[in-house]
């Protein structure tokens, strides 16, 4: 099985538990499709990790969000056009 059908299979699971958790409520799932160079993942993980990750801490205390996750997308070769993923429910 090729790494993108094995990340749109958790994307689809992931969409399916969430639609089922707030059947109650509307939830978006965002996703964000990056193109990292090498020479810059330290620096992008790094914005992600100190930057972003406190922000959408932040909108899930508040209850503007439920969920943000960051993938890395390992053994994408040279078709992809993105080797990180982000979540947002």
């Amino acid at each position: 099985m090729s790494i993108k059908k094995m990340l749109n299979n958790l994307i689809v699971t992931l969409i399916m538990v969430y639609s089922f958790s707030f059947a109650q409520s509307r939830a978006f799932v965002t996703f964000d499709y990056m193109n990292v160079k090498p020479a810059n993942v330290s620096e992008y993980l790094n914005l992600e990790g100190e930057v972003w990750k406190p922000v959408h801490k932040e909108f899930q205390n508040r209850g503007m969000e439920v969920s943000w996750s960051l993938y890395m997308v390992r053994g994408a070769g040279t078709q992809n056009h993105y080797n990180y993923v982000t979540v947002s429910v």
